[in-house]
């Protein structure tokens, strides 16, 4: 049997600090970019990671970004 209780404040949201907090999304401008540097082995594992941490903050801030897999690593730049 569940116990019912009264007078129990709902807490407040929490907010999510993963991904989006490990790259520098939401100070950057438009125009503004950064590296992920890796090796070429790890090019692909590191782009999709950077790509679904943009794809999160794009959805919670409006802002758009846009990556490429260059020399040395992964390149992220906003755009809008």
């Amino acid at each position: 049997m569940y116990e019912i209780e009264k007078n129990i404040p709902f807490p407040e949201r929490k907010m999510y600090k993963g991904r989006a907090e490990k790259y520098p999304f939401k100070t950057m401008e438009i125009g503004d970019s950064f590296i992920v540097e890796c090796i070429p082995e790890e090019k692909q594992k590191t782009s999709n990671r950077v790509v679904g941490a943009a794809i999160w903050v794009a959805r919670q801030q409006g802002k758009k970004f846009r990556t490429r897999q260059v020399d040395g690593g992964v390149r992220c730049w906003r755009f809008e």
